[in-house]
């Protein structure tokens, strides 16, 4: 078996973060809800962070000097 990771961090998209702790719909639903709890405040922080690093793309996570 082998395993080609040189395209990981490529195709990581950063929306995605908020999926994985608190699901799809759920993550919609707190973006529009003004009580939202703070790990969905840091996590759509650090979603804005790599956009605004990669030129407003979510898809991608730089790697490497700039």
């Amino acid at each position: 078996m082998t395993l080609d990771i040189s395209n990981f961090f490529n195709s990581i998209y950063s929306h995605s973060l908020s999926w994985v702790f608190y699901g799809r719909e759920m993550s919609y639903q707190y973006s529009k809800d003004p009580n939202k709890p703070g790990e969905f405040n840091i996590l759509n922080n650090i979603d804005k962070l790599l956009m605004n690093s990669n030129d407003k793309k979510s898809n991608g996570i730089l790697i490497g000097p700039l």
